[in-house]
C-alpha cells in the first residue's frame, strides 16, 4: 500500500518538476482562465534543450506560445546584457522599439511588444522562459496575462 504512494508523489513530482510534454507547464484551464478560451488544441515540440509548446484557441490570434530552455542563463547573459551595452554605445536606435525589463517576474524579465502581441521573456535559476501572446487587447493588457501565464508556468519549471 506504501509503494502507491511512493508512486503516485513520484509521479506528482515529475510531472510538476520537469514535464515530459512540454504542454505540461500550462494547463488548458490556466490558459482559459488567462486568455478567457480553453485551448482547441496543443502541439509540443522540442529541439535539443528547448521545449515548445503552441496553445491553439477559438480565436486564432488568442493564441499563445510558449517555450523553456534549461542551461539558458549564459545564453541570456551574453544576449540580454551584450544588447544592452550595445544600445548604450548606439544613439541611433532611438525608433525602435526596445524591450522593456518588467519586475517581479523570474529572476530577471523583459517585455517585447509588436504590432499583433508581444513576448515575455524571463529566467529564473538556470531556465529561460518565452511567452509570446497575441490577441486584440491593448498591449498592458497583452503584458499583464503574459505575466500571469509565466507565473503559472514558472511553477513547473525545475529547480536547478
Amino acid at each position: 500500500m506504501k509503494w502507491r504512494y511512493l508512486l503516485a508523489a513520484t509521479f506528482f513530482a515529475c510531472a510538476t518538476t520537469t514535464p515530459h510534454d512540454s504542454c505540461a507547464f500550462l494547463t488548458p484551464a490556466e490558459v482559459e482562465q488567462v486568455q478567457g478560451e480553453r485551448p482547441v488544441e496543443t502541439k509540443a515540440t522540442q529541439e535539443g534543450k528547448n521545449q515548445q509548446c503552441f496553445y491553439r484557441l477559438p480565436t486564432f490570434s488568442k493564441s499563445i506560445s510558449l517555450s523553456v530552455q534549461y542551461d539558458a542563463r549564459e545564453f541570456w547573459e551574453e544576449q540580454v546584457h551584450a544588447e544592452r551595452k550595445e544600445r548604450e554605445e548606439e544613439e541611433e536606435h532611438e525608433s525602435r522599439a526596445e524591450p522593456r525589463e518588467i519586475e517581479g517576474v523570474g529572476d530577471e524579465a523583459k517585455w517585447g511588444a509588436t504590432p499583433v502581441g508581444g513576448i515575455l521573456y524571463v529566467l529564473k535559476g538556470d531556465a529561460m522562459l518565452l511567452i509570446s501572446i497575441g490577441g486584440g487587447d491593448t498591449d498592458a493588457v497583452r503584458l499583464e496575462k503574459a505575466t500571469a501565464l509565466a507565473r503559472k508556468a514558472l511553477r513547473r519549471v525545475r529547480r536547478d
